[in-house]
């Protein structure tokens, strides 16, 4: 029987509701019950008793009995998405006098006004409906949206007769909603249009949101997603408060996962660089387009489709780059720390040979020789007042590129 396996009868054993893995920023996982939660540690019960750990340090807490995949597609549920971007999964919404109820999956009521919504979409999507929908969300617009669902039919070259549904949208001032309708100001005329005929409704964004970031991404069984800037666990009942105000209040048998890296970090791999450069052993004057699009940076994935990974160890973020490759960001936010696991692909270990440089507003902050007997390297860095992150996997002693493809994994910055 292997250990995890054994770790987790015994953690079955222990007193308590749920049995989670928690994942922790520096890739080591704990295995236990949950005792209690809050945006500033988790309490777990394990078989060598109870562990606390700081939620700074956290990257996500995830419940061991929960299937995702099953759980989170539910073709009748009503999405309605927060200007937080928290995301609930609703069988009933409604709204009466600028005040919305959302009756959510798992039995429980959320009230708050409009202006904490970003939209309601009464109906499933498929590929094409969700770009057009995306299409009217990203428009320019001063007003309220009330999206309307068409089913056009035509005939094609044959005489067979084909139906195809689009969607279409109006600018005006959303009123209540019930059951039945939509109250409606078009061009001044105030109208009931029957919710048969809507798709969705879009909310025009009244101010600005002050930038608060979410301490926390809370995850429902049912799929509802909450962006959470406060959380606490009592008794059998997680009760938080999300970036735009509004409470939450999910049973605790609910919970499917806490993602506390939103709150903690920002994968490198996330980050779009502001430049990408690779430069070959042998330069010539124009260098084949096909092979820089070789050679370029792999995200979350190592060269050539495997996984990303280091002495038998994967990763599901981080970067692949090869020799010479120099990639720069340009950071918008705060850092307090630059942290990763470097080294060779174990693949093309036995000829590599490389230099890593990190460099911070052109002043170098890490250099570092690797070669293929080195195993692999945890780096933290400080990254306090950088606002230009440079990487550079340069060629070693050797000034070769052969076997040089270095994986720097779990690369993330943390706030």
């Amino acid at each position: 029987m292997s250990i995890v396996v054994w770790n987790v009868l015994l953690v079955s054993s222990l007193a308590g509701a749920l049995d989670a893995e928690l994942k922790q920023l520096d890739g080591s996982t704990r295995l236990g019950q949950i005792v209690s939660v809050s945006a500033d540690d988790v309490v777990l019960a394990t078989t060598a008793g109870e562990v606390k750990l700081s939620a700074r340090e956290l990257f996500s807490v995830e419940i061991l009995s929960t299937d995702f995949e099953d759980e989170f597609d539910n073709d009748e549920d009503i999405r309605v998405e927060l200007t937080d971007g928290s995301e609930l999964r609703a069988s009933n919404f409604r709204v009466e006098a600028g005040r919305a109820t959302i009756d959510l999956q798992t039995g429980s009521h959320v009230r708050s006004a409009t202006r904490t919504i970003r939209s309601v979409r009464f109906r499933k999507h498929n590929r094409e409906l969700k770009e057009q929908w995306q299409a009217i969300a990203q428009a320019d617009r001063a007003g309220d949206v009330l999206v309307l669902r068409k089913t056009n039919r035509t005939k094609d070259e044959n005489g067979v007769e084909q139906v195809v549904t689009v969607l279409d949208s109006l600018e005006g001032a959303l009123y209540d909603i019930n059951d039945e309708s939509i109250g409606f100001d078009y061009d001044g005329t105030r109208v009931d249009v029957s919710l048969d005929k809507v798709d969705g409704v879009i909310y025009v964004e009244r101010g600005s949101s002050r930038a608060v970031e979410p301490v926390c991404r809370l995850m429902e069984k049912s799929g509802s997603i909450w962006n959470l800037k406060s959380l606490r666990m009592d008794g059998e009942t997680l009760m938080g408060v999300t970036v735009s105000g509004v409470r939450a209040t999910v049973p605790l048998d609910q919970l499917a996962k806490l993602d506390y890296s939103i709150g903690n970090l920002v994968f490198l791999s996330d980050l779009q660089p502001e430049s990408v450069e690779w430069i070959p052993t042998v330069q010539t004057r124009s260098t084949p387009p096909s092979l820089k699009d070789f050679y370029r940076p792999q995200i979350d994935r190592g060269f050539f489709g495997a996984p990303l990974s280091l002495d038998g160890q994967s990763y599901e973020k981080g970067l692949a780059i090869h020799s010479r490759t120099v990639m720069q960001y340009r950071l918008t936010r705060e850092f307090r720390r630059f942290a990763a696991t470097v080294g060779l692909d174990s693949r093309f270990r036995a000829a590599g040979n490389i230099t890593l440089l990190i460099n911070g507003d052109g002043e170098p902050l890490f250099t570092q020789k690797i070669v293929n007997s080195d195993a692999p390297i945890a780096i933290d860095i400080d990254l306090k007042g950088v606002r230009r992150l440079t990487v550079t996997v340069d060629f070693g002693d050797d000034m070769s590129d052969i076997g040089d493809y270095l994986n720097l994994c779990n690369a993330r910055l943390l706030k």
